[in-house]
């Protein structure tokens, strides 16, 4: 049965993202459904290509029966025709989707073709993670993915020509804070904190060119918030966030070294998982195993293709934070970390979203445009074997426990430690 129906296209918010990689083939038709492809009847030719595209990447394999029936369920609600026999032939679905598609206006039938399509994909489970990308959204899509929004310049919200010197943008944000810190509302306070993220976007070297040449913000922060304990804020999983953690390790202190170190994921959307296991070998090593993805019955075990990072070899802790927010990718990571006993994770259980997208070109235009399967492809198992979808991982610490910082300085043996964490839980840095 069709759980949610939706009778408006493109009602598409993305929330949460694990994308592995990115343009893949969409398969094309099947020996079952023969649309010529030179044919004028492209709506109909884009449906079975749908059809033949979930058949082959959705991570769940389905039968023909069950999805025609997905595919007939929409096709009622959207063109208001009689259900198509659950015996029907490949040919027999094919004319069902050409008549229900003839029934509508030709102005009308590249929309109700998309309804129908964003419909079962919609449908496909785990619900509403699947869709039919246009040129636009696949770039929208790219663009969260690495870390950059076309909307915003930081220049101009600093109030800075865009060939402004770092004494220039330094003087500027200087001006701007005195401003604000007079005022003391909370909206002072919102643009203090964004007016402290552009200074030190555009004031680091390698972060300035990343965002003057593509505009790609960074996904990871450093502060030192004793001797003793630093602490990176990772925001997403971009493809500059692997090149970004090494610039940023390489940045710790020396004299003295840090011996502890926070990883804050609160609320880490995740993002590109090519990153994940790069990331997770500075942490447990080179060519260990480190999580599976589960499609249509089949494990793909990934190793790490990285040695640990000589930065981190000096610390004695490390933990992470995660929260209800925290998903996909960031996920994925805490789960592997866990599994080597390589960090302590501590707050509140994950978000639990656990699956891989990968985008499929449609070779079938509509009114000659392109469009894009965007289609969960796998899902992740957490460090027990268990799907991380539905279930998020838990933390080996429960900040909602009210004995939580006892069970913490017992583990640590670090009150100083724990009370660093007490403030960070408070007061994000």
């Amino acid at each position: 049965m069709i759980r949610k129906l939706l009778v408006t296209f493109f009602l598409v918010g993305i929330s949460g993202l694990l994308v592995y990689g990115f343009v893949q083939s969409a398969g094309g038709g099947t020996d079952a459904f023969r649309a010529e492809k030179n044919s004028s009847d492209e709506p109909t030719r884009f449906l079975l290509e749908v059809f033949a595209s979930i058949k082959k990447n959705y991570w769940e394999a389905v039968d023909d029966v069950k999805l025609k029936e997905l595919f007939s369920l929409a096709t009622v609600r959207v063109a208001s025709t009689s259900p198509l026999a659950s015996s029907s032939t490949p040919l027999q679905f094919e004319q069902f989707l050409r008549s229900a598609l003839a029934t509508k206006p030709r102005a009308e039938q590249t929309l109700a073709t998309l309804q129908i399509g964003e419909l079962v994909l919609n449908n496909l489970q785990p619900f509403g993670r699947s869709h039919i990308f246009s040129t636009a959204q696949e770039k929208d899509l790219r663009d969260t993915v690495n870390n950059i929004n076309e909307a915003k310049d930081l220049y101009a919200s600093l109030g800075v020509p865009k060939d402004a010197s770092p004494e220039d943008i330094a003087t500027k944000y200087e001006e701007q804070i005195s401003t604000l810190e007079k005022e003391g509302t909370p909206e002072a306070t919102e643009k203090i904190k964004e007016l402290s993220y552009i200074k030190e976007v555009l004031t680091d070297a390698k972060k300035k060119t990343r965002y003057d040449e593509k505009k790609i913000e960074p996904t990871i922060f450093l502060k030192t918030l004793s001797p003793s304990m630093a602490y990176l804020n990772l925001t997403k999983f971009s493809p500059t966030t692997l090149t970004e953690f090494v610039d940023v390790v390489a940045k710790l202190p020396t004299s003295p070294a840090p011996r502890n170190l926070i990883i804050d994921m609160r609320g880490n959307i995740g993002g590109s998982s090519d990153i994940v296991p790069y990331l997770s070998g500075f942490f447990i090593g080179h060519n260990l195993y480190a999580f599976d993805f589960f499609t249509q019955g089949t494990y793909t075990p990934f190793k790490t293709p990285t040695g640990k990072l000589p930065g981190l070899l000096g610390l004695k802790k490390i933990i992470i934070l995660i929260d209800g927010a925290t998903q996909s990718s960031a996920e994925l990571f805490t789960s592997v970390l866990k599994k080597y006993n390589k960090a302590t994770a501590i707050g509140t259980r994950s978000k639990g979203w656990g699956t891989i997208e990968n985008t499929f070109p449609l070779t079938a235009n509509l009114e000659g445009k392109s469009y894009t399967l965007f289609l969960v492809h796998s899902i992740t198992l957490r460090e027990d074997g268990q799907p991380i979808e539905g279930r998020g991982v838990d933390p080996d610490i429960d900040i909602g426990d009210k004995n939580w910082t006892k069970t913490a300085t017992d583990l640590f043996e670090d009150s100083a430690l724990v009370r660093l964490l007490e403030q960070t839980f408070k007061n994000r840095p």
